[in-house]
């Protein structure tokens, strides 16, 4: 019983792949500065200096410097677009940051547990994760207090979030979740809300909960809960490199465990890769299993 509780667990927070090649442009890009002076580069190698006047739904309008000529490419054309003198791509110390195709800054985040959510606030629009393959969910971040998420487990269960949060000063933050879970198979429900409190920063922070698991039995509308703790954290090793630790603590009434996680992060672009090691409960005989995700950032 507690393996399928656990896979719905994990369900929560887990992702699919957005494999679409995007376009990418530096943040210290102006449009229209006449002051700026912007390389391009194309899928095809090229690379034109002038200046990028605007973005508009997915075409690209440049002008070639010391020319009146003026260039349309669409958005699939061109890799990135930044200052003449600068490298490609570029990352800062916290996060890589980016723009849309509408020209809005992208932040990209840099934690991701597990088992559960941070109270830290979200530094991205939307974002998809897998795990093992198994589990999928999109999550939308709202505003930097509210978040919500819908994503599927194989057999199928649906799952939905919402997230609320705040940071009482740069190292305090509180926040409470509650996961839902239908399950397609089985007629029970399953509910999973939680507290959430997180000390540090997005560079390093170590994140508690406190929740109890309920499941609701359709036959009789009896039900039963237990207390589940986690106790995680993370810390930036470069602007590439995250790694993460985590354990997922409960007592079901049958027994009590402990499911200790650890891992790392890797960003590329707009992609996460995940890897790692996954604890299981003692009485599934394999007590550590590889574990692997792959996150795209929006």
């Amino acid at each position: 019983m507690f393996l399928r509780i656990l896979c719905l667990v994990l369900g929560s927070f887990l992702t699919a792949p957005y494999l679409h090649a995007q376009l990418i442009i530096s943040d210290k890009v102006e449009f229209g500065q006449a002051n700026q002076l912007h390389m391009l580069w194309t899928k095809r190698g090229d690379q034109l200096l002038g200046h990028l006047l605007s973005i508009q739904q997915d075409t690209l309008t440049f002008r070639l410097s010391g020319l009146d000529n003026v260039l349309r490419y669409h958005r699939r054309e061109v890799t990135f677009v930044g200052l003449a003198n600068e490298a490609f791509p570029v990352f800062n110390k916290v996060t890589t940051r980016y723009r849309n195709r509408q020209g809005k800054k992208l932040e990209f985040p840099r934690h991701s547990l597990l088992y559960s959510a941070t109270a830290l606030a979200p530094q991205n629009r939307a974002s998809y994760r897998n795990n093992i393959l198994l589990v999928n969910e999109l999550q939308y971040n709202i505003n930097p207090y509210l978040s919500v998420g819908v994503g599927a487990f194989v057999p199928p269960v649906i799952i939905l979030r919402a997230t609320a949060r705040v940071s009482i000063n740069e190292l305090l933050h509180i926040g409470v979740n509650v996961n839902q879970y239908f399950d397609t198979y089985w007629p029970d429900r399953y509910t999973h809300p939680y507290l959430m409190l997180t000390l540090g920063k997005q560079e390093k922070y170590i994140n508690f909960t406190y929740g109890r698991w309920f499941q609701i039995y359709a036959w009789d509308d009896s039900s039963e809960s237990f207390p589940m703790i986690s106790i995680g954290g993370s810390y930036m090793v470069s602007s590439h490199w995250r790694v993460f630790f985590e354990g997922l603590v409960y007592d079901d009434g049958y027994a009590n465990d402990i499911l200790p996680t650890g891992y790392f992060n890797y960003l590329r672009r707009r992609s996460v890769y995940g890897f790692g090691l996954w604890g299981l409960p003692q009485d599934a005989g394999i007590p550590l299993l590889p574990w692997f995700s792959y996150s795209y950032i929006f």
